[in-house]
């Protein structure tokens, strides 16, 4: 058999092979799988079931990325976690996605990470990541994994900081893809988005002050960049004015083009931009050239963009024709209608909306 690819959906004794169908019971499985490259286990196994994982792992012997199941017991996890460690396994993982394990506790992910520390190139946390202390991980993932880490996705935890965020993107020279997607709990509606509160995201921070100051990023090779910015209080002032904080905000916002426009390699960039204060109206990563976008004139490569949460977008003629110039590649914008309020049909488009068709009309706007 020359499966490559396997997705195991519903039940551990269920597979379902994306290149050729095919099905058989866990207990009649071939001897080996020798060109299984990628193993998606999205399942949840029993307790009676999870001695079989590591019988069917020692059956692989060219898979490099791994996706693995809920389990039932911590202790489970630990097994799987000292089979990886033991160099047991007739493979090499370059892509390990958690998603499925809802914790682990400070000796696993230590485990983990020293198991991974020179193969690793693509790394996934999902919805139930929960690892205590989540910020000693993330800082010891970067000491093992960063000069290999090609990859980073995390989804929707609560427990990722700014200074997280800021640490993998300072640290891990070789990323090409990044994603930290937060979530967002809204009080009223989506017509109101300053009334809503956000997990943090990367603080738009000065560089040079505090723990989450916003230093270079050497993560240069980026093609791929999914964050979302928040503001955050200037270190050095216990309680500022909100002209203070305002500009401070405006300093902030800056810089984070600066720093989005430092990656030339960028093909798709989605941002978004999170605040419950008052003065955001005047403080906002807007995409306006006056806020900074000017500094990411150097994405040449650009092909994408999303907007996502951003209250108010001030596009204009200006800024249109910016992108045109300075954007050759771009063929998607994606989220401004939602930001201008417009999909409930009864806004009307802005004048530059002709412009960008006018002159690239295969622009998709959305």
């Amino acid at each position: 058999m020359t499966l490559k690819r396997l997705s195991l959906l519903w039940s551990w004794t269920r597979l379902r092979e994306e290149e050729e169908l095919g099905s058989f019971p866990a207990q009649n499985w071939p001897l080996s799988y020798p060109c299984l490259e990628d193993a998606k286990l999205l399942v949840e196994l029993t307790e009676s079931e999870e001695h079989t994982l590591s019988q069917f792992l020692e059956r692989c012997h060219a898979l490099k990325e791994l996706s693995v199941p809920r389990m039932a017991s911590m202790q489970a996890i630990g097994n799987t976690i000292a089979l990886l460690r033991s160099k047991r396994l007739p493979f090499t993982l370059t892509k390990l996605d958690t998603h499925m394990w809802t914790e682990l506790n400070e000796q696993q992910w230590r485990h983990l990470l020293l198991a991974l520390k020179d193969t690793i190139r693509s790394f996934v946390a999902g919805v139930n990541f929960n690892i205590i202390p989540t910020r000693h991980f993330i800082h010891e993932m970067t000491k093992y994994w960063s000069h290999t880490l090609e990859a980073v996705h995390i989804y929707h935890s609560h427990l990722i900081t700014s200074s997280d965020i800021q640490l993998i993107l300072m640290t891990c020279s070789k990323l090409k893809r990044f994603e930290c997607i937060c979530y967002w709990m809204l009080l009223a509606s989506e017509s109101s988005p300053h009334d809503a509160i956000p997990f943090p995201g990367l603080k738009a921070m000065v560089g040079g002050e505090g723990d989450d100051a916003m230093a270079d990023w050497v993560c240069l090779k980026l093609e791929e960049l999914k964050i979302m910015f928040s503001d955050a209080r200037r270190p050095s002032v216990e309680e500022p004015t909100l002209s203070q904080q305002e500009e401070w905000t405006v300093r902030g916002i800056k810089r984070a083009y600066e720093q989005l426009g430092r990656l030339k390699n960028m093909k798709k960039l989605s941002i978004g931009w999170c605040s419950t204060d008052s003065y955001s109206k005047n403080a906002n990563l807007d995409m306006s050239l006056q806020s900074g976008l000017g500094h990411m004139k150097g994405l040449t490569l650009l092909k994408e963009i999303e907007l996502n949460f951003i209250g108010k977008v001030n596009i204009g003629m200006a800024e249109a024709q910016w992108m045109l110039d300075n954007w050759p590649s771009l063929r998607n914008i994606t989220g401004l209608k939602r930001s201008l309020r417009m999909l409930e049909g009864n806004a009307q488009e802005p004048d530059y909306f002709a412009l960008l068709r006018t002159e690239r009309p295969w622009l998709a706007i959305s």
